[in-house]
């Protein structure tokens, strides 16, 4: 599964429908069941479906009830934004809670970000800083960069020169262009420094990435398996109490 899907919230927020929903469904590692009319099928397609956001959001709302964890993510950026629905950060936060059991590294990254911004609104800076750290671990760049610019300012968490080298560095390794641009800042200003703990912590860390994504992803997909088997069971048992009751009632 990759580690940022940036492109499905920018083509989501953006109302570009269409994109979002191809792109899901071309890194899903989950049977989204997309209706193949809101797919184009190539140039040679004569008339183009225009999806109705309402449809959009029903369709979602169908699958988080399968527990799948890119469609909780897609509603909790909808509620987080505002985007169409009156914007509802409880709401968006249990989300991304639930898309983070469910193995997308990318909730990690934006609920800690909230929780790193919300003045304790929402959640503690220390719970935040600690989800970014996860999310940076997996190779999140956007998480390591804002983890190292909080650190080396000091802004919201304790000022460490050191520990915002390393997020930083570890940014740019992932191919964070502003992560790229402090780095060279950095190393102009302190060009007799060589920071080589630091460069070996994110050496160990990109050297790790891949186990930890795939010890995440594989905690997710067992959550998911537990919560279908739990909502079968449910589904089951409802099912024998309405049989037993038209039974009472045919026997009454």
């Amino acid at each position: 599964m990759p580690v940022s899907l940036e492109e499905v919230e920018t083509a989501l927020l953006g109302g570009r429908l269409k994109q979002a929903i191809a792109t899901l469904a071309a890194i899903s590692p989950e049977k989204l069941n997309v209706p193949p009319s809101w797919i184009d099928q190539g140039p040679a397609q004569e008339h183009p479906v225009n999806i109705k956001f309402d449809d959009f959001f029903s369709w979602l709302e169908q699958h988080v009830s399968y527990y799948q964890g890119l469609c909780c993510y897609c509603l909790a950026l909808i509620f987080e934004h505002g985007f169409h629905i009156e914007k509802n950060m409880r709401t968006a936060i249990a989300l991304y809670e639930r898309a983070i059991d469910a193995g997308v590294p990318e909730a990690t990254y934006k609920l800690g970000s909230i929780y790193l911004h919300g003045n304790s609104i929402y959640g503690e800076v220390l719970d935040g800083v600690e989800l970014l750290r996860n999310a940076a671990s997996m190779g999140h760049a956007r998480a390591a960069h804002l983890l190292g610019g909080a650190h080396f300012r000091g802004e919201l968490v304790e000022r460490n020169f050191s520990r915002g080298y390393l997020y930083l560095l570890l940014g740019a390794e992932l191919g964070n262009e502003d992560s790229r641009r402090a780095m060279v800042i950095i190393e102009t200003m302190h060009p007799k420094e060589t920071f080589g703990w630091e460069k070996g912590q994110v050496a160990a860390i990109l050297q790790n990435v891949e186990n930890r994504l795939k010890q995440f992803y594989e905690a997710g997909c067992d959550a998911t398996r537990r919560a279908a088997r739990k909502r079968e069971k449910t589904i089951m048992a409802r099912s024998h109490h309405t049989w037993m009751s038209g039974a009472s009632r045919a026997v009454a």
